[in-house]
């Protein structure tokens, strides 16, 4: 049996994975709405849940509709509406999700 020969090294640089902000924003959405759990609204997930969604905000370009109701979300969950803000943050996972 013959053995593969190695590949041979390319002098093209090495290429970054390109960042990707909306895909960066869908991660957040669902790791902010895996942080909320209604029934137990006192666990520190409310505050990581804003912390995570603050920081994707400020990363977000484009998918204008999805960042507004990322910001709508978070202002919900300042005031403890957490129903509001799940509903909020599934919805612009849909916006993300239709492109």
């Amino acid at each position: 049996m013959a053995r593969a020969e190695p590949a041979a090294p390319t002098d093209e640089p090495r290429r970054r994975p390109r960042r990707n902000p909306t895909g960066d924003l869908d991660v957040a959405l669902r790791e902010a709405l895996a942080e909320i759990r209604a029934d137990s609204p006192g666990d520190g997930g409310t505050q990581r849940a804003l912390d995570l969604l603050r920081v994707a905000l400020t990363r977000a370009n484009g998918a204008p509709q999805a960042v507004a109701c990322a910001q709508a979300a978070a202002e919900h969950l300042l005031y403890g509406e957490l129903p509001e803000a799940r509903t909020l943050l599934t919805a612009a996972r849909g916006v993300l999700a239709s492109g």
